[in-house]
């Protein structure tokens, strides 16, 4: 099995285990190594995921969201897996959960840039998206191949965007995002989904044209934030980790889209099996350049306005 046909194969095995079991298995269970809830569902995946690869006979390390980094040192290959991303609409039942498998060679040090190969796969809808590093990406509906179609939209009013807000402070995001909220939500539309893979995924398709998560820069440029910060995140900050993002980043960038974190900075250089502090990430995703461009220019007045406003307030 190649490493094209691993990421698939290991998908569909994670998704026919969970799919059924969508809308249920909905307690919290315990938490992971970078501070987010466990469900039972999580635990399902899991194992879903730990049954295949022992089945399959491949000597593979594997990092995932709940195990942390297990297999031998000396594998030809790393798997990153987030087994479901969007755990909490999928307990609910909802659409916006997906499989999100990434392959790379087992070197040390590996980041983001490592990943070869990547399958996102949606539990409760049969859409499947696969990349490889140079080759493009594919999207199968059904077993019908669909192109990827990527916003052409230059501008960030009335577009179509998502916002992460899971485990994020609200009050200082709406601080930041204003104007930006402001100017899409009416004739666009702006949308959560608590699954970064489900976002990005949509901007592939031109379902929506840009994607923000700002939890991380929000903490590292305003400290005076920190409580608000930790209280949002039941006592730990939120923000992107690797397993969210180690699959459909390479998903996003072979179809075209621009994806930088909120200093418009790559990606790359995330290790792939890392998820303490100095590694958390935030994110703005776009369909093109002058979009992305855009709204990092209305993000940096958002940015002052933050820096201005007055948290001490009896309003706040």
């Amino acid at each position: 099995m190649g490493p094209g046909e691993l990421v698939v194969a290991l998908a569909r095995a994670i998704r026919a285990e969970v799919r059924p079991r969508l809308g249920h298995d909905r307690q919290v269970v315990g938490t992971t190594a970078s501070g987010d809830a466990t469900f039972a569902l999580d635990h399902v995946a899991e194992a879903a995921a730990e049954r295949f690869i022992g089945q399959s006979g491949l000597t593979v390390a594997v990092y995932s969201e709940d195990r942390g980094l297990v297999g031998p040192a000396g594998a030809e290959y790393l798997l990153v897996i987030d087994p479901i991303d969007g755990t909490r609409p999928a307990k609910a039942g909802l659409e916006c959960c997906c499989v999100s498998v990434a392959l790379a060679r087992n070197v040390p040090g590996a980041t983001l840039a490592d990943v070869t190969h990547a399958a996102v796969y949606e539990i409760k809808s049969d859409r499947l998206f696969v990349a490889e590093r140079g080759g493009g990406v594919r999207i199968l509906e059904q077993g019908v191949s669909v192109e990827p179609a990527p916003s052409s939209r230059p501008a960030a009013a009335g577009a179509a965007l998502s916002v992460e807000i899971t485990g994020r402070p609200i009050l200082p995001l709406a601080v930041a995002l204003e104007e930006v909220i402001d100017g899409a939500s009416l004739t666009g539309g702006v949308f959560t989904f608590a699954s970064t893979t489900f976002a990005l995924t949509r901007l592939v398709t031109g379902q929506l044209d840009a994607h923000l998560d700002m939890a991380d820069r929000l903490r590292r440029d305003f400290p005076a934030l920190d409580s608000r910060v930790r209280q949002a995140g039941r006592g730990v900050p939120i923000a992107l980790f690797v397993y969210d993002l180690a699959a459909v980043i390479l998903i996003a960038e072979e179809a075209g889209l621009v994806v930088t974190d909120a200093y418009g900075e790559s990606l790359d250089a995330v290790p792939l099996t890392e998820v303490s502090l100095p590694w958390h990430r935030s994110l703005v995703a776009a369909g093109n350049a002058a979009l992305h461009a855009d709204l990092m220019n209305h993000l940096e007045r958002g940015w002052r306005r933050v820096a201005t406003f007055d948290w001490e307030a009896d309003h706040v």
